[in-house]
């Protein structure tokens, strides 16, 4: 938050009410003026109306009557020391304001790699530290924090002379290794992230940090809380705070409660800089002026008491130190240099709003911008866990520090989102592609041996599911697709097997009537769009249809001039259809016709930027399973332009309960954005600033799932993260080439237009209302299938007896065997563990960083509703 050299609006209408009342020229228990006639009287918006009373009403100067109106309450007087005649309430903020101090630090926002390369980033990094000890040596009551451990570990010139500081008090180390993306990493990573930074905070330095940094995260999920507490984490500095409810005033601190009774205490702070040029000439200030007058404000003012002076780019000048001095020569209220933990630590035992839910959605443009860094992250996630599972399986313990902290630098907000220059792209590449080459080792098979071949099962699904190799399974029906075998197999949960290799029959014939019929679905392909009929014809008209719109935003954010392009624009060649031994295989092409796509401006071609785009769909449909995939190629050329594919439903949309997946957890979620009218009771509506950023996607990980009272289907997807959904259809964002200068004029290179070819994977099934768990083993289906490895021991090495339990890590760690779950159905469970890795031993509970907490009792470990457990095996 800035702060202004003015008070914010809500503030100086709040206050005029409040002076009033206080007065008595607002009578008490009389009616206030109807918000619209307020809005004219002062020259406000009535949403600013809204919030002056909302902040009055929990006060206690202003009681809500409903429809009735806004009425003064009746207050209880009290004579101050001079027999004024003042509220409670106002005796407390009045002494506030006399006697709590500005908690004011400094820091540099290391936020760089958006703009520059890692090592440039380093460097500057380095030049910022430096001037920052420097500064604090020479000035003993400077304070400065570090937000990330990377910075303070990766400059280990400094680390004798950070030591001193921070047993002087003057400097601070808070966070976790870096700040990532929260919405398209798994909650593995993030949580794996904030004990990599505490680890090393503990090891370099011996601190043990109480405060997370989370400044600038793209939205927030509601799994933070709980993930923070159970890293020893207790107060926060948050990210951006989307999608709060108007009662919640999110710049005073609030409690965020999560899953299993965790809290934490969540602080924004007062941004400063010193950038004196502004837009309000004729005056302008130059930046020492500029600074001592907000600080001057900041003083003033009973609303805020912490307040951070950040830098991103340039170095921090010594003459701030003097400014404050003089600031407090003139000030009644004293601006004091101190730690975030004091400031923490003086608030803690207050009562404060508490909030439980989620903050999302913010920056959507991010969700689809260069959409490979979100494909390829899932992929080094999901492979560097079965790395991990594999080598417990084999009693050896993973070294691979190195290769997960290269994973959470690709996991820092900007990287995730793409939003970054073409030279620092070739670093993320770099760095996710090492992580990836490192991780597909470790899962590889060796060259086969004889006629004997091991497939490993690492995501938890048990029975009879889709396996792939690299050979066909001997007795055993195969099809060969994209260069691999597929069959079907019973497997254990978390195990292994061996299958003697043979032969694949490769009988693949055409399908005359272009029908198919399996024991769930039957879809004729004789039309532009497959058409689904029988007991599951919830599909609607036009599946999958690629759908185009201009799109002027930036990197981050969309700016929409037209609506969605509608069929008309595009051109679908017939379908092929064919039948193999497992599958039917339904192959399509398409491409926008340029010539008709709509017309921007007075040029008489295309909206500016956009020249082609072609694709390529294939179906396959096993013949007697509950889902099926499809397999999506485009080749697109140009800019301006947002991708989406669309996946209409006959589900009833006014009881429609849309479910995603999300970091450690699922969340029931609604649309916001460009609804039909029709629909309107439908939606849920954001605060109408948020709409500048967000435009109708939600964050959605693997997979995603669409009830009504009779019928559900699910979407598993392999990192499309952007999913719109609105009346009876269904959209995800496949990619988007935004050209506008944003943030710091930061012009999107070419790279960031994403264009060449892009594939994607979805797989759709069909279940009950109720069967969320058909969703989540549908997105390990698709992403995480039983695959090819080296010899293991045969058999289930871990099962557990509920559906709605997920396995998000299982890892050999200082001689023991660590295993991490967690529920997302929202059920209270009580869950048996088995398998050659549990039975017959015992099984604790402990922290992530490994402090006992309790003994598993035999008859199940009890999990709260989205409760995140870590267990050891002794």
């Amino acid at each position: 938050m800035s702060i202004s050299s003015d008070p914010p609006k809500y503030i100086m209408v709040r206050n005029a009410i409040r002076e009033s009342i206080l007065n008595d020229q607002l009578a008490s228990k009389s009616r206030l003026a109807p918000i619209a006639k307020m809005s004219v009287h002062f020259g406000v918006s009535p949403s600013v109306i809204q919030r002056a009373l909302n902040d009055l009403v929990n006060d206690g100067f202003v009681e809500c009557r409903g429809s009735c109106g806004y009425y003064v309450c009746g207050l209880p007087e009290k004579q101050d020391h001079e027999g004024q005649e003042i509220s409670p309430n106002a005796t407390r903020e009045h002494s506030s304001a006399g006697i709590s101090p500005v908690y004011l630090a400094c820091t540099h926002h290391s936020d760089l790699v958006w703009c520059r390369t890692f090592e440039d980033a380093d460097r500057v990094r380095k030049e910022q530290t430096r001037r920052l000890i420097e500064i604090a040596e020479r000035n003993p009551e400077f304070h400065f924090f570090i937000e990330q451990a990377e910075t303070a570990v990766g400059l280990p010139e400094f680390r004798t002379r950070l030591k001193t500081l921070l047993k002087t008090g003057q400097a601070e180390l808070i966070g976790g290794m870096c700040i990532p993306d929260l919405n398209m990493i798994s909650g593995e990573t993030f949580l794996r992230s904030l004990l990599q930074g505490r680890a090393d905070y503990r090891k370099y330095f011996g601190v043990e940090t109480e405060i997370a940094c989370l400044f600038d995260s793209f939205g927030m999920p509601f799994q933070v809380p709980q993930v923070l507490a159970l890293s020893g984490y207790k107060y926060l500095i948050p990210g951006r705070l989307p999608n709060a409810p108007v009662t919640l005033d999110t710049n005073k601190p609030f409690r965020w409660n999560g899953a299993n009774d965790s809290s934490i205490l969540v602080s924004k702070f007062v941004m400063l800089n010193d950038i004196g040029y502004t837009t309000n000439l004729p005056v302008i200030y130059d930046p020492a002026s500029r600074l001592k007058y907000d600080l001057e404000v900041l003083a003033s003012s009973a609303e805020h008491s912490l307040a951070v002076f950040s830098k991103e780019e340039g170095l921090f000048d010594e003459s701030f130190c003097r400014i404050v001095d003089q600031v407090n020569r003139e000030s009644l209220r004293e601006i004091r240099f101190a730690r975030l933990q004091e400031y923490f630590e003086s608030i803690s035992e207050e009562a404060y709003p508490c909030y439980i839910g989620e903050f999302n959605p913010v920056f959507t443009g991010c969700y689809s911008t260069r959409i490979g860094n979100k494909q390829r992250l899932r992929r080094a996630e999901n492979l560097m866990r079965r790395a991990e599972i594999l080598a417990a399986a084999q009693s050896v313990e993973l070294n691979a520090v190195e290769q997960n902290k290269e994973l959470f630098r690709c996991a820092f907000h900007d990287a995730a989102c793409g939003c970054c220059t073409d030279a620092a792209q070739k670093g993320i590449l770099a760095k996710i592609t090492s992580v990836i080459s490192f991780a597909e080792k470790l899962c590889a098979p060796p060259p086969p041996k004889g006629k004997k071949f091991f497939i490993a099962n690492t995501s938890g699904v048990k029975g009879c599911q889709l396996v792939s190799s690299s050979t066909p399974p001997d007795g055993i029906l195969s099809e060969r697709i994209s260069g691999k075998y597929f069959f079907f197999a019973e497997m254990s949960a978390v195990g292994a097997r061996s299958f003697r290799a043979g032969t694949c029959q490769e009988s693949v014939k055409n399908v005359k009537n272009k029908s198919v019929k399996t024991g769930a679905f039957s879809v004729d392909f004789n039309g532009k769009y497959p058409r689904f009929s029988g007991a599951f014809d919830m599909f609607g008209d036009g599946f999958s249809a690629i759908r185009i719109r201009p799109d002027f935003g930036s990197m981050w954010t969309e700016r929409f001039k037209k609506s969605v392009m509608d069929d008309s624009f595009s051109v679908e060649e017939p379908f092929t259809v064919t039948e193999g031994p497992l599958f039917y295989h339904a192959a399509s092409t398409g491409h926008i016709v340029p010539e008709k796509t709509m017309m921007i401006g007075h040029t008489g071609k295309p909206w500016n930027g956009f020249k082609s785009l072609s694709w390529k769909k294939d179906f396959y449909f096993p013949k007697d399973r509950d889902f099926f995939l499809l397999k999506l190629t485009l080749d697109f050329a140009g800019r301006n332009t947002k991708v989406l594919i669309r996946f209409p439903h006959r589900l009833d949309p006014f009881s429609l309960e849309r479910t995603d997946s999300v970091p450690f957890g699922s969340l029931a979620r609604k649309p916001y954005y460009e609804l039909e009218s029709k629909f309107e009771k439908t939606m849920k509506r954001l605060r109408q600033e948020d709409y500048r950023l967000a435009m109708g996607d939600w964050p959605v990980l693997d997979w995603c799932d669409f009830a009504d009272q009779h019928s559900a289907f699910a979407i598993a997807n392999d990192g499309t993260p952007g999913c719109w959904s609105a009346g009876n259809d269904i959209t995800f964002s496949l990619l988007r080439s935004g050209t506008a200068v944003e943030d710091g004029s930061l012009e999107p290179d070419p790279g960031a237009y994403d264009n060449g070819v892009h594939e994607y994977w979805f797989a759709f099934r069909v279940h009950a209302p109720g069967e969320i768990w058909k969703a989540a083993e549908l997105g390990s289906i698709l992403n995480r299938m039983p695959s090819e490895t080296a010899p293991l021991p045969e058999g289930e090495w871990l099962s557990w007896d509920r559906e709605n339990i997920a396995l998000s890590c299982a890892e050999r760690k200082d001689g023991k065997l660590i295993l991490r779950f967690f529920e997302f159905c929202g059920k209270r469970s009580v869950v048996k563990f088995s398998g050659m890795w549990v039975n017959g031993k015992k099984l604790n509970e402990i922290t992530p960083e490994g402090e006992f907490v309790r003994n598993v009792p035999d008859s199940g470990a009890v999990f709260a509703p989205g409760e995140i457990k870590t267990l050891s095996v002794e």
